[in-house]
């Protein structure tokens, strides 16, 4: 079993997820629209990048896993997750670099604080 070193950037995010348990704007969103938008900022990450077909393919079915983890999951159980999915995906052949960049591009542009957690904070 290969060990797998997570970016200074994926280890941010996770500890960032785990301490901060604010209601994300992702949360009454439609599952399909959800779908959409991880491939539509899947697709911009991978735009550029000189790849193998099924490396391409293996990405795109891990965004469709990454939108179900966000749905499905918050706090702890989100970041372990989240850990999980890039152990899972490595395993599959898609590299740990990729996988975490996905994360991290998904969850930055996807998961803002809701609308409301702003005001009640204000």
């Amino acid at each position: 079993m290969t060990s797998i070193t997570l970016s200074p950037e994926m280890q941010a995010l996770l500890d960032r997820i785990r301490h901060h348990h604010e209601p994300l704007n992702i949360d009454d969103l439609d599952p399909d629209l959800l779908q959409q938008a991880v491939e539509a900022v899947g697709k911009v990450c991978l735009a550029d990048r000189p790849m193998p077909r099924i490396e391409r393919n293996a990405a795109t079915w891990f965004m469709a896993e990454l939108a179900k983890t966000l749905r499905q999951y918050v706090g702890w159980d989100l970041a372990f997750e989240l850990e999980l999915l890039v152990r899972k995906w490595t395993g599959y052949g898609l590299p740990a670099g990729l996988s975490q960049e996905l994360i991290c591009a998904c969850y930055s542009k996807l998961a803002l604080p809701a609308p409301e957690a702003e005001h009640a904070q204000a």
